[in-house]
């Protein structure tokens, strides 16, 4: 099972988020108890200016900062066009930001951000720059899926539990009923990726793209994914017969 709030390119946006049923004897809802911070709270707090805050991350790991603005709107490119020009691009409102601009890298996105003081959550982190990082509102996107805090159980060193989103988490025995396998490449500069699976009999099946839905395609057993901008990156693909948990294990590409 999953959901997510779709993006509108037209009028303002206050999250960009998606939620995902998951085992939970597989993955767990705190950090790593020594890099990380351990468990979040059960209870949200709001983004305060001053507010000191940490997340654990796929990327940068544990890291701490500022919360710099809140009701912040700021507009998030989606796709580029050359070097300098933005394609496409959405704005969204009641954002707040982080600093210093080391809170977070590509690849941190999805990691819940939380108050230094207790672990309250505060924020989903979804984007950033040199300077700042950009988080939804937790509350909000708490209210939209119909959920709330599950702090599971204490994480281990190697990265066992961690919150949604940041990569960590599973089982290294796990085993996983479609086989997925994924080259990227480039056309004219552009980069795509084409995913070919088997081991499912279903009619379709989910392309989740960096732990986010992409859409539902017919189980051919291969899918081409146009990612649609240029330059470098790591993107990490997993396939699921749709609307299920029945999934491949993820698989990693390089540009």
């Amino acid at each position: 099972m999953y959901d997510f709030e779709p993006i509108s390119f037209s009028s303002n946006n206050t999250m960009d988020a998606a939620i995902a049923s998951v085992a939970g004897a597989d993955v767990s809802g705190s950090t790593p108890a020594t890099a990380g911070y351990g468990a979040p709270s059960t209870s949200v707090t709001n983004a305060t200016v001053g507010l000191e805050v940490q997340k654990y991350g796929r990327t940068t790991g544990h890291t701490t900062g500022t919360v710099a603005e809140i009701n912040a709107t700021v507009s998030i490119c989606f796709q580029t066009r050359g070097p300098f020009m933005c394609a496409q691009s959405a704005t969204f409102v009641n954002q707040f930001t982080i600093t210093p601009g080391n809170f977070s890298s590509g690849g941190d996105s999805g990691s819940l951000i939380v108050d230094t003081a207790g672990n309250n959550p505060v924020g989903l982190l979804f984007a950033g720059s040199s300077t700042h990082t950009i988080a939804n509102p937790i509350g909000p996107v708490l209210s939209r899926f119909g959920v709330t805090i599950d702090p599971g159980d204490e994480g281990d060193e190697n990265g066992n539990g961690g919150n949604g989103g940041n990569g960590n988490g599973g089982d290294d025995d796990e085993v996983f009923d479609i086989d997925l396998t994924v080259n990227g490449y480039k056309v004219r500069g552009v980069k795509n990726a084409d995913l070919t699976w088997n081991g499912s009999d279903a009619g379709e099946i989910d392309i989740f793209r960096n732990g986010v839905y992409v859409r539902t395609v017919s189980n051919t057993g291969s899918h081409t994914d146009n990612i649609g901008s240029r330059g470098g990156g790591s993107y990490t693909y997993q396939v699921c017969e749709a609307g299920t948990d029945t999934c491949s294990a993820q698989v990693t590409i390089s540009f």
